[in-house]
């Protein structure tokens, strides 16, 4: 006859087996759920950086040219210049996105780098100046500080890196009182 004890410790056992391959599934149910959100973050990202329309406006915004903060307001102020606005504050505000995005580790620096790195960083160094100006009149000092956080870590990694399309950029913006 079976032994209560040796039913019962069975019963025990089979119950820890349970939870424990009930919490291995919910872990590897959970790292492929990261793993899918993560490549829409980059599908998404993707969508952003590499559409006809985005590079429409990034040959535009790049296109701007002031002699300082007062001069850019001058000429692109959003209350002179709407237009100019709309497209520069979509910029931004993606790079600020994108920027919040890498800081919460919801991307990574590579997926960055690779999808939308030189428009990120060179985009911040261009209008620096100008967040910075804004900064003191029209933004709170804390605006855009998640575009400065991910163009600073695409910057240390393209010195990590030695990469012919970011020497080329950076030969564009030799000379340039912005870079």
């Amino acid at each position: 006859m079976v032994n209560l004890v040796v039913l019962q410790s069975v019963s025990y056992i089979a119950a820890a087996t349970g939870v424990c391959i009930a919490a291995l599934y919910y872990a590897m149910n959970l790292r492929e759920a990261n793993k899918n959100r993560k490549i829409a973050y980059t599908n998404t990202i993707m969508q952003y950086f590499l559409s006809e329309e985005s590079v429409t406006r990034w040959v535009e915004i790049t296109a701007m040219s002031w002699t300082d903060f007062n001069d850019f307001k001058n000429k692109y102020d959003s209350r002179v210049n709407p237009e100019s606005y709309g497209k520069r504050l979509a910029l931004w505000l993606k790079c600020d996105n994108l920027g919040y995005l890498y800081k919460a580790n919801l991307i990574d620096i590579d997926t960055v780098f690779n999808i939308g790195g030189l428009i990120v960083e060179t985009a911040w160094a261009k209008f620096k100046p100008i967040i910075e100006g804004y900064r003191g009149t029209d933004f709170s000092s804390n605006s855009y500080k998640n575009w400065e956080y991910v163009a600073e870590a695409v910057s240390k990694k393209r010195k990590d890196q030695n990469n012919e399309v970011w020497e080329f950029m950076d030969s564009l913006w030799k000379g340039s009182e912005y870079r």
